[in-house]
């Protein structure tokens, strides 16, 4: 399993789906991970910037060797071939233990600036299978 835990977004080039520069989750990060992972392996990847999410799936829909997980009882809010972006924590079924979950101290100051500034704090979940 890999679990992807808020990447630092690229700088965003317009509201398109477009970075302007190259960055750690790409192709190359896409293909590393399928050959890391055993049978049935999940690659999660958490983020909080909606924008980012969707262009993850952008990106991750290129690779047609991992499956996109289906995530019943969740809020779908991006998608792109087939690969799906839900709002919400992740779970046992991304592959993640919720019961032990914790947050990092950037993560909890990061929430109370979106709280602040009355900004969406809902996380973004994307999961791929092997």
């Amino acid at each position: 399993r890999i679990i992807v835990s808020h990447p630092e977004p690229p700088q965003q080039k317009n509201t398109t789906l477009e970075s302007q520069a190259a960055h750690l989750l790409m192709g190359p990060f896409f293909d590393a991970a399928y050959q890391c992972l055993g049978p049935c392996g999940t690659l999660c990847i958490v983020t909080d910037s909606l924008w980012y999410g969707q262009l993850l799936c952008e990106i991750a829909s290129k690779h047609k060797e991992f499956v996109p997980l289906v995530m019943g009882g969740r809020k779908l809010v991006g998608a792109a071939g087939g690969v799906r972006l839900y709002s919400g924590p992740p779970g046992r079924e991304s592959g993640v233990d919720p019961a032990a979950a914790t947050k990092s101290y950037f993560a909890t100051l990061k929430e109370t600036e979106n709280q602040k500034k009355k900004r969406d704090t809902e996380v973004k979940i994307l999961v791929l299978c092997k």
